[in-house]
């Protein structure tokens, strides 16, 4: 089994993720207590907090991102683990990242370690960026051994987005990153794995033994072609830490929401875009009475993140279908019903067609 793609394909491929490197410095207390809510402090933490070191921070540093939290209201408790990965605030972003690698639970479900290896390695704490990554490819080799399913695809994906600029990094050195998948080896033994053992007992061990020889293999070719992985790999860096550091400047520009609210906030206004179709007066005179509208879809236009679009599936009297458009260039979402048509059952694409052709007028 490969695990190492050509280097002009790992090079070359545009990761889907941002890119973002961290200054390197003091350390800190990170107090978490038992509800999630998180302080960064000197002094010790509660007797019921959980205590972790905040590595890579000069005080400077620290107290400007203390600052920022502040500022942006993020409360660790109040989001879920998967939102709080895609923070643009790295003692959020990490935070998380400890908190999945932690947990035995994620070893059932190996790909959800591509996150927080991501998460790890844009903030600053690449190496333990790039043993997750690497663990996390292990594992999920292992599983598609027991189950296939459409994991071979996912793992693909991984590959070639997250892949792309922590591998760029990690050939850059190929002794440090042999070391490296040492060490993933060394904590694949000694972690709950239950894909070895379900190998096992379906008589699959070879097929097992087949991902080992894999990884192996990798680590032979980073020895045989040491030089030549080197040597691309520096020549790629330079163009490829620009694109992701632009791709991460974009995603967490000034002034815009962080990321880690993105799903949040979508739900939010989803059940404000509901609101507004159930009590729309236009509406209620169209149906001949109350509103009931169940969400067909939602859009955010990716070549503009201030519009938006919902779509409504309206039962009743009269079944209708109906597309609300949000626009948040004032800060808050505006609202507006775009347009209605009669709904064709099963076929939201008819629907939309129809909407744009031949939309219903409005009364007064």
């Amino acid at each position: 089994m490969n695990y190492c793609r050509s280097l002009a394909c790992i090079l070359s491929v545009m990761s889907l993720w941002a890119f973002a490197s961290d200054a390197v410095g003091g350390t800190m207390k990170k107090c978490i207590a038992p509800d999630g809510r998180i302080e960064f402090t000197d002094l010790p933490c509660p007797l019921d907090a959980r205590s972790l070191a905040v590595e890579n921070k000069t005080p400077h540093q620290q107290t400007q991102q203390i600052s920022r939290l502040a500022k942006s209201g993020i409360t660790l408790g109040g989001l879920p683990v998967a939102d709080r990965l895609k923070s643009c605030e790295p003692g959020v972003a990490i935070a998380a990242a400890e908190e999945v690698v932690s947990n035995p639970a994620s070893l059932n479900e190996p790909m959800h370690l591509f996150s927080p290896a991501y998460a790890l390695f844009q903030n600053g704490r690449k190496d333990e960026g790039v043993f997750w990554f690497y663990a996390a490819q292990l594992r999920v080799r292992q599983q598609l051994v027991i189950d296939n399913g459409d994991r071979g695809q996912i793992l693909s994906i991984m590959l070639m987005t997250i892949g792309g600029p922590i591998n760029n990094y990690a050939l850059q050195n190929t002794s440090k990153l042999n070391q490296i998948l040492d060490r993933v080896l060394e904590w694949d033994k000694k972690a709950m794995n239950p894909f070895r053992d379900q190998a096992k007992a379906r008589k699959l061990d070879k097929q097992m033994d087949q991902v080992y020889a894999g990884f192996g293999e990798l680590k032979s070719k980073l020895v045989a072609e040491k030089a030549a992985m080197e040597t691309a790999a520096r020549q790629a860096a330079p163009g490829m830490e620009q694109l992701h550091a632009q791709m991460n400047n974009d995603r967490c520009r000034k002034g815009q929401p962080d990321p880690a609210y993105e799903n949040q906030r979508k739900k939010d206004e989803q059940q404000l875009a509901l609101d507004f179709v159930t009590h729309n007066d236009q509406l209620i005179k169209l149906v001949g009475g109350q509103v009931k509208a169940v969400p067909a879809s939602s859009t955010t236009y990716s070549n503009d993140s201030k519009r938006a679009r919902y779509e409504f599936s309206i039962v009743g009297s009269r079944s209708l279908f109906a597309i609300v458009e949000v626009n948040r260039s004032s800060g808050k979402p505006a609202l507006v019903l775009a347009c209605v048509t009669t709904l064709s059952l099963g076929h939201r694409e008819a629907s939309r067609e129809a909407c744009s052709q031949s939309p219903l007028p409005l009364p007064k």
